[in-house]
């Protein structure tokens, strides 16, 4: 049986993204990658080794990395006079994530690109180009969409949620969309 397809079945059990992190790193799954690196996805990519990644790097749940597409398995059956007798084949390309970024859930990150230090990326995004520092990027394709400064000065007023327990968090977070009601959960 293939290694490297035990690999990604043990990756996909493991219950604690913390755990299937260090399990990645010590293993030398990725081309390189920096300290701090989490990585919450259960499915390892298809090839691992044309992906870096940068320091304090974090990949949020479902998020995709795509090296290579398999078009030529369309395009090399295609009628002869459509094609012209050429021959296609894989395109394979890098994915180079670096400092400081954030990858959404379910992002979806294309051949070829290159993201920049200090970017987040939000959630469902599909990233088909190059970005650069300090920029907070969204959409299918992705563009920028704000400004990682904006997004830290905005996070600073979640503060009050700092020291709470996750279901103390939850109660005021409620109350605070029902405009202040204390019969929010019992």
């Amino acid at each position: 049986m293939d290694k490297f397809f035990i690999t990604k079945l043990f990756v996909y059990m493991m219950p604690n993204a913390r755990k299937r992190t260090k399990y990645l790193v010590k293993h030398g799954v990725f081309s390189s990658v920096g300290n701090n690196f989490v990585f919450f996805p259960r499915k390892i990519p298809q090839d691992p080794k044309f992906i870096r990644f940068g320091n304090n790097v974090v990949v949020a749940t479902e998020a995709m990395f795509v090296n290579h597409d398999i078009i030529h398995e369309m395009l090399n059956n295609l009628p002869q006079q459509i094609r012209g007798g050429d021959e296609y084949q894989k395109h394979w390309d890098y994915i180079d994530i670096k400092d400081n970024v954030f990858i959404g859930a379910r992002t979806m990150i294309m051949p070829g690109v290159t993201i920049g230090p200090n970017v987040v990326v939000a959630a469902g995004s599909v990233v088909t180009k190059n970005f650069s520092d300090g920029v907070v990027i969204g959409g299918n394709p992705a563009r920028v969409i704000g400004k990682l400064s904006d997004l830290l000065e905005k996070r600073k007023s979640d503060v009050i949620y700092q020291s709470l327990y996750k279901d103390e968090v939850a109660i005021e977070i409620w109350k605070h969309k029902l405009g202040g009601c204390d019969e929010v959960m019992s």
